[in-house]
């Protein structure tokens, strides 16, 4: 990751800056209260359904999702659909792992658009210093264009909306070059 002091990019592009990190930590934390949040929901919906199946006296559908439940326990993470599972279960487990990719995928979009609004601020500055000659201060807005590409959460969220669309490439932000 290419970073460089805070002080090194030109005036009013320190404030860009703040306020852009300040919008990437407000989705991330809003993304993991959503996990959170999903989590929690799953583990209600198990312990409905192993009452319901129960009350139904349907040993199998009780062992699935007490092992469905033991999983969620040891990994604290959404199980996969096995064809072991009775279909309510299969039915929950699509499903939650649906409503976790539709919030991943608005999440992702969110972040790639505060990126590229504000890296073309930086393309914007970079472009007038580039024309007056000041070649330096271009510079540091490169370096910085380029560290703001390099952030993980960026890059991850490009992939997630590459996966969603279909598509196997990057979304390229403006004035980022491609590595």
């Amino acid at each position: 990751m290419v970073t460089h002091p805070r002080e090194l990019l030109p005036e009013g592009a320190e404030e860009k800056r703040v306020a852009f990190e300040t919008t990437l930590n407000e989705f991330m934390l809003r993304r993991r209260q959503q996990e959170s949040q999903l989590l929690l929901q799953y583990r209600q919906s198990l312990a409905e359904l192993r009452r319901t199946v129960q009350r139904e006296g349907n040993y199998e559908g009780v062992i699935s999702v007490d092992k469905a439940l033991e999983e969620y326990v040891q990994s604290n993470l959404l199980g996969e659909p096995r064809e072991s599972d009775i279909e309510e279960l299969a039915l929950l487990k699509r499903t939650m792992m649906q409503i976790r990719e539709e919030q991943t995928t608005i999440s992702a979009r969110q972040i790639i658009a505060a990126a590229k609004k504000y890296t073309a601020v930086l393309d914007d500055l970079r472009k007038g210093y580039t024309q007056k000659g000041e070649m330096e201060v271009a510079g540091r807005i490169s370096a910085e264009l380029q560290r703001v590409k390099s952030i993980p959460i960026i890059s991850e969220s490009e992939a997630i909306l590459a996966k969603s669309a279909g598509v196997g490439g990057a979304i390229a932000l403006p004035g980022a070059t491609m590595s």
